[in-house]
């Protein structure tokens, strides 16, 4: 199919959506969830990227969104041609068929798929009467009735090479499956031997001394016995990255503190080592971080933008809580309480926190929370922060006291949507378990807080 991804209307999601409920309940909630996902905006130095046709609508290649599309947009189109006289069968925007009817008849038939096609707004570019045809990575011929491994031309295979900074079981599994893949793809043995050495020698320039021998599968993609069904277990799995400079055995230390979690705990139940695993992942690429560092570099010396300025009234600015820089966003601010007399406090305490809107609000809602501390209230340790009832407390006790706020860091953003990570609360987190002199008020617990900046990426009514 030419351009598939880009070629799916609203139209033709709805008419798939609309056949799919034949089989399957969709509900119209779901329906909505679907259609208002594909809406995409792509945004560059402030200017939007408008296509040429469609709106905003559009399905994504590369995601998971756009592949579970591009699925049942391809099972509507086959529901669409079953009645023709051929057997077809897609994967995404690749489709084949196998057909026991004349070369008219054959013939016939691709002009009937091509204007169904055309009446979905769509270009596919069918080859027919043909006894070779390649198919993702298989070359299927019909006429000798064999298959082979397939490979684009010019192109030359690559693999991780053994010295790379990978954990060992991924290494050693590589020749493996490639390997299996090749057996797996080759009919014969003959043609498992003619494919191999272009795999051999990119194996052997990554340094593996494994060699590739045929393993011959017969029917066991058929006749393999069925499996009795067990019930899935739901299991936690303590993924940390690996590395070759790390002499720790860090998997190994993880399990030694869950067998050794207390039997009689109430969370023993799924803190053990039949719920809980270890399983490696790999660090980013160097080069990836070369070029990610290069370019923070690159875009701080082409974009220097001004500090924030303070917005406050002329005659508020003697009250200004942050001078020069009271709309500053996505910081971690430190509070410092002194109790008694400024120059001679009696006690001192710190607190951090942070904020992504204008810090000034922030500050605004502290005094605002300890205006209306009630201490007999069984549920203030329910609202504000143990800032504002710190406060709240030295002024229900008639303690005089002074709240000095500066910035300990700036992130610029909060929570990406792309990496699931939000720095504004992993640099919060970060400073109060380094710097814990600066947060004398805050509780342990807080490294467990919830990411609240992600709320409103999510889909919600």
């Amino acid at each position: 199919m030419c351009e598939y991804y880009p070629s799916i209307t609203k139209k033709l999601l709805n008419d798939a959506l609309t056949w799919a409920c034949q089989i399957v309940h969709i509900t119209d909630e779901e329906k909505n969830i679907i259609l208002s996902s594909k809406k995409s905006l792509l945004y560059k130095d402030g200017s939007a990227f408008r296509k040429k046709s469609g709106g905003d609508f559009d399905v994504t290649m590369g995601s998971f969104d756009g592949a579970e599309t591009s699925d049942i947009v391809g099972l509507f189109l086959l529901s669409k041609v079953e009645h023709l006289n051929v057997k077809l069968g897609c994967f995404r925007d690749d489709w084949l068929g196998f057909s026991r009817l004349t070369a008219r008849q054959t013939e016939n038939v691709k002009k009937d798929i091509q204007k169904i096609f055309e009446s979905h707004n769509l270009k596919i570019d069918i080859k027919v009467n043909k006894n070779v045809a390649d198919f993702l990575d298989v070359t299927f011929d019909m006429k000798n009735e064999s298959y082979k491994p397939y490979t684009k031309p010019n192109h030359t295979p690559r693999y991780v090479h053994t010295m790379s900074n990978h954990p060992p079981s991924i290494i050693k599994n590589i020749p493996l499956s490639v390997n299996d893949r090749l057996s797996r793809l080759s009919s014969t043995k003959e043609i498992f031997e003619a494919a191999a050495p272009v795999y051999q020698r990119a194996l052997e320039a990554s340094g593996y001394a494994h060699k590739l021998e045929f393993h011959d599968f017969g029917n066991t993609f058929t006749n393999q016995p069925q499996r009795s069904r067990t019930r899935s277990r739901r299991t936690t799995y303590f993924n940390h990255p690996f590395s070759l400079n790390v002499d720790t055995n860090v998997g190994k230390e993880f399990l030694n503190i869950v067998r050794n979690f207390p039997k009689n705990n109430i969370l023993s139940s799924i803190v053990n080592t039949n719920t809980v695993k270890v399983s490696y992942r790999t660090l980013k690429n160097m080069g990836g971080e070369i070029s990610r560092h290069n370019g923070r570099l690159l875009m701080s010396e082409a974009e220097t933008p001004e500090p924030p300025r303070c917005n406050c009234q002329a005659r508020l600015k003697p009250n200004c809580p942050m001078p020069n820089y009271c709309n500053a966003t996505c910081v971690v601010y430190r509070a410092k309480v002194s109790e008694g007399d400024i120059q001679n406090p009696s006690a001192i305490e710190y607190y951090t926190g942070l904020t992504e809107n204008p810090i000034k609000k922030r500050i605004k809602k502290q005094f605002s929370d300890i205006e209306h501390y009630n201490p007999l209230d069984p549920d203030n340790h329910k609202s504000g922060t143990r800032l504002s009832r710190h406060c709240g407390n030295l002024a229900v006790n008639n303690i005089p006291y002074t709240i000095e706020w500066d910035i300990l860091a700036e992130t610029k953003v909060a929570f990406n949507p792309l990496t699931g990570y939000c720095k504004l609360c992993t640099m919060e987190k970060y400073l109060i378990m380094f710097r814990p002199e600066d947060a004398t008020l805050n509780l342990r617990s807080e490294f467990f807080n919830h990411c609240r900046h992600k709320e409103r990426h999510l889909l919600r009514k």
